[in-house]
């Protein structure tokens, strides 16, 4: 029996698992090193985590920009990250077919083939995570742009920065010592489940500034559904309320009001994603 391997490279964890169809049955977990020998190091132990399998394939969603030669570009988050020929290493090391593309491009081909955007023409995934990220699918194929920047969402000028200081977790945790919360996401969502107010208000500001990206994300791609992931959508029930009121106070159009924004579906959505780059 044959399998693959999908790994989902973050910007604070990097996500490996063994998959068949579309379930994970195996999976490992490693921090993300900030050193490029040690990053690549970690890439290739993640993968020979499951050298006791038969692997037909190996994809891989990468924080960042990726070109179609499977060239790891740069990466915000991930700073070391700079012209890294990830397929052809990949390739050279382990001798299967290889496939490399943004993560949050592999996170939408996911939902849009198996999870809350299948049977929908054209998805946008949004992650909110370490950094913010996105990925446009259409009639499931990943849209990449000429500079390979599509969906690069957290790079847009907003409120005088940039969206990724305002709608990933970097805003939290500079929200919470405004507060003066200790800035630990685990914290704040506990808090939070508690009915804390303050924490409940940190929240309540990330969902204002997530519906004022959504507006634009909505007006530029006009897609059947926004699928949200990433680390803090974990916290999706906190934020929702007030991200679908300042959505729908940014949108002139109102037709596009109720434009689906939902929660992932798949659990393991990176490394599903990534595996899906083999079968695409």
């Amino acid at each position: 029996m044959s399998y693959l391997i999908g790994i989902d490279i973050g910007g604070s964890k990097i996500a490996a698992g063994l998959v068949k169809g579309n379930k994970v049955l195996k999976k490992a977990s490693f921090s993300t090193p900030m050193e490029k020998k040690a990053l690549m190091d970690t890439i290739f132990k993640a993968i020979e985590s499951f050298s006791e399998y038969e692997v037909s394939g190996i994809g891989i969603g990468a924080a960042g920009s990726v070109d179609e030669k499977g060239n790891w570009l740069e990466s915000p988050n991930i700073r070391c990250v700079r012209n890294i020929p990830l397929k052809k290493m990949i390739h050279k090391r382990f001798r299967k077919k290889v496939e490399v593309n943004n993560d949050a491009n592999c996170f939408a081909l996911g939902e849009s083939a198996a999870g809350t955007g299948k049977k929908m023409k054209t998805v946008f995934g949004l992650i909110l995570g370490t950094g913010t990220g996105g990925g446009i699918v259409i009639n499931n194929r990943i849209i990449s742009g000429r500079d390979f920047l599509a969906g690069e969402i957290g790079a847009i000028p907003f409120k005088g920065k940039h969206a990724e200081e305002f709608c990933s977790g970097r805003f939290i945790k500079r929200a919470a010592r405004k507060h003066g919360i200790k800035p630990d996401p685990y914290l704040i969502s506990d808090m939070a489940l508690k009915g804390n107010r303050k924490a409940m208000r940190i929240y309540e500001e990330f969902g204002k500034n997530v519906g004022e990206l959504l507006a634009i994300i909505i007006c530029v791609i006009n897609p059947d559904i926004v699928v949200v992931g990433g680390g803090v959508s974990n916290n999706f029930r906190f934020f929702r309320k007030s991200m679908i009121s300042a959505m729908r106070n940014n949108l002139f159009f109102k037709e596009a009001h109720n434009t689906p924004v939902r929660l992932h579906k798949l659990k393991d959505y990176g490394i599903v994603g990534a595996s899906m780059l083999i079968r695409a």
